[in-house]
């Protein structure tokens, strides 16, 4: 990366991925920002969970320290 950050030439003259490599490689804190979005993206809710409303509380297997997929019985 730090190769590409220091080439001069023409990107025309490389190859689509190694031009976008070196483009990629001008970008401020660059490997900072790439495992920032990593770790967010470990955190995230998958769309359809948020739809069956599962969301709001996290996955099913640490809410409320139950097993995923078992719910409480409700006695009355």
């Amino acid at each position: 990366m730090k190769a590409l950050a220091k080439y001069a030439g023409a990107l025309g003259a490389l190859s689509p991925p190694e031009a976008f490599l070196a483009t990629m490689a001008t970008v401020p804190r660059l490997m900072d920002k790439i495992n920032l979005l990593i770790l967010i993206q470990q955190f995230e809710v998958p769309a359809c969970a948020a739809e069956r409303g599962r969301g709001a509380r996290g996955p099913p297997a640490l809410s409320a320290g139950r097993p995923a997929g078992r719910r409480e019985r409700r006695v009355s």
